[in-house]
């Protein structure tokens, strides 16, 4: 069974993440405190958008090749 995909992307850019506390805990960990992660979710912080998509990620070559396919594209439109 082939996983839908949202909005027709196509299938290198779909990756799964799961919200768990051990993934909240490694990026407050980052940050010293869910204060300062906030903050740097606030203002949309790439390094740390980076981070949240590594660390919550059920596959990582899928998260690698997420991050590669949209590395050239701008911030905003």
């Amino acid at each position: 069974m082939s996983t839908p995909r949202p909005c027709g992307a196509p299938a290198r850019l779909i990756m799964r993440m799961r919200a768990s506390l051990r993934s909240a805990l490694r990026l407050e960990r980052l940050h010293d405190g869910f204060g300062p992660l906030i903050i740097k979710l606030d203002q949309f912080g790439t390094a740390t958008i980076r981070a949240m998509i590594i660390i919550a990620t059920t596959d990582y070559s899928a998260a690698e090749r997420f991050l590669a396919s949209i590395s050239t594209e701008p911030l905003h439109t």
